[in-house]
C-alpha cells in the first residue's frame, strides 16, 4: 500500500474524513523504507510484522549495503504520496512528513526485524562501536535528503521518530542517539528553514534537545511533565492574562529589548521548545467518559504553556475508532473549558 501513492493518499486523509476536528494529518507509511532504499528487502509477515530477508550480522555484511541511494529513484513514491495528498488537502490542516531515527533504524537492520528484547542490535551496538557510527551517520545523511524530498513535495511538518531510544541507557543515548537525531534537525533546518520539526526520542528526552533545531518534543507516556517543562520550554506557572501581556510586549522592536527583557519573555511564553502528547494510548481501551476525564486531567498537567495534545505512542489496531474520537472531542472541551476558567466564565476566549 505505501508503495501507491493514490491508496497512501487515501489512507492519509481518512482519519480527517472521520474526524475533521483533527488539526493536522501524517502521510501513510513506514519507518523501514529507508533501510529497503539502501538494499534490505522487506517484508510483512503476518503474525509477525515487518522482517528484512537479510540483518547485519557483522560489520563485513555493511558492505551489502547502498550507502548512497537514489532518494528520488528508491522513495519517489513517498514523495508522490505527500505530493497528491498536500494537493487533496489544500492548506486545510498541515501535513506531516517523517522517519524514523538513526539508531531506531539501525536496530531493525541488525536485528533483521522487530524484537521484544532488541539483543542482536544492543550486542552490535557495544562491540562494534565505530562500525556503529558509521552506520548512523550514512543513515542520517540518508533521512536529511528523504525529509527534505517531503518537504519539496508539500509536507508543512516533519517528525522523526527514534522509538527504540528507549531501549538504550541515558547515557548511550547520548551517545548514539541523540547527536544524530539534532545533526537531522540542524541539517534539514538549514535547507528548509520554514518547516517546523518534531522529535519523539522516546523516554530520552536528553536536555540535549533543547538546544537541537526541533521545535517541538513529543513525550511518551511515562514522562515527567514539569521537569519536561523546565527543561525544554522554561515554562513558569503564570496565568494566561500574564501570557497574554507578555505576548503584547513582543511587539516591541528587539533592539529595545534586553537580553533579560527577552530570557523573561521566553519563560513566559515558553518559546524555546513546544511539547507533545503525552497521555497513555492504553487508555483508549477504556470508555468514552473514562477517555475525556483523562485527557482533560492532562490538559491541566500541561498548563498554558505550548502543548500539541497527542497519545504517548501509536494506536493499536484493536482500539476502537469512536474511541479516538473520544479522546480528540476530550481535547477540545477540555482545552476550552480550561481557558475559560482561567480567564473568567463567561469570557470570550475567541481569541485565545
Amino acid at each position: 500500500v505505501c508503495r501507491d501513492p493514490r491508496l497512501a493518499s487515501e489512507l492519509t486523509l481518512q482519519p480527517y474524513r472521520r474526524f475533521p476536528q483533527l488539526d493536522a494529518v501524517i502521510i501513510f507509511s513506514d519507518i523501514l523504507v529507508i533501510p529497503e532504499a539502501m538494499g534490505m528487502k522487506l517484508s510483512m509477515e503476518e503474525g509477525v510484522g515487518p522482517r528484512f530477508a537479510w540483518r547485519i550480522e557483522s560489520p563485513a555484511d555493511m558492505q551489502k549495503l547502498n550507502f548512497k541511494p537514489d532518494i528520488e529513484g528508491t522513495l519517489g513514491y513517498v514523495f508522490d504520496a505527500v505530493y497528491v495528498t498536500s494537493q487533496q488537502l489544500a492548506g486545510a490542516i498541515p501535513l506531516i512528513g517523517f522517519c524514523g531515527g538513526p539508531l531506531t533504524l539501525l536496530t531493525y537492520m541488525v536485528e533483521g526485524g522487530g524484537s521484544k528484547t532488541w539483543r542482536q542490535a544492543k550486542k552490535f551496538v557495544y562491540e562494534h562501536p565505530e562500525a556503529t557510527h558509521t552506520l548512523l551517520q550514512v543513515i542520517t545523511d540518508i533521512c536529511v535528503e528523504y525529509l527534505v524530498g517531503q518537504v519539496d513535495a508539500g509536507a508543512q511538518v516533519l517528525q522523526v521518530f527514534d522509538t527504540n531510544a528507549s531501549q538504550f541507557a541515558a547515557e548511550a543515548y547520548d551517545e548514539i542517539g541523540a547527536p544524530y537525531m539534532a545533526s537531522i534537525a540542524k541539517r534539514v533546518k538549514a535547507r528548509r528553514p520554514h518547516v517546523t520539526m518534531i522529535a519523539f526520542p522516546k523516554d530520552r528526552p536528553s536536555a540535549g534537545f533543547a538546544d537541537s533545531a526541533f521545535d517541538v518534543i513529543s513525550l511518551g507516556s511515562s514522562a515527567e511533565i514539569e521537569s519536561m517543562q523546565r527543561r525544554f520550554s522554561g515554562q513558569c506557572e503564570e496565568k494566561i492574562d500574564q501570557v497574554t501581556a507578555g505576548e503584547a510586549e513582543l511587539t516591541r522592536s528587539d533592539a529595545s529589548a534586553t537580553e533579560s527583557d527577552r530570557d523573561r519573555k521566553s519563560d513566559v511564553r515558553g518559546d524555546r521548545k513546544a511539547l507533545q502528547g503525552n497521555l497513555d494510548p492504553q487508555v483508549l481501551y477504556t470508555d468514552t467518559a473514562t477517555i475525556k476525564r483523562e485527557t482533560a486531567k492532562m490538559i491541566r498537567r500541561f498548563g498554558v504553556g505550548r502543548h500539541i495534545a497527542n497519545l504517548g505512542h501509536g494506536m493499536e489496531p484493536e482500539m476502537k475508532p469512536e474511541h479516538a474520537k473520544a479522546f480528540i472531542d476530550g481535547v477540545k472541551e477540555a482545552s476550552a473549558a480550561y481557558i475559560r476558567e482561567l480567564r473568567g466564565e463567561g469570557q470570550d476566549t475567541s481569541t485565545v
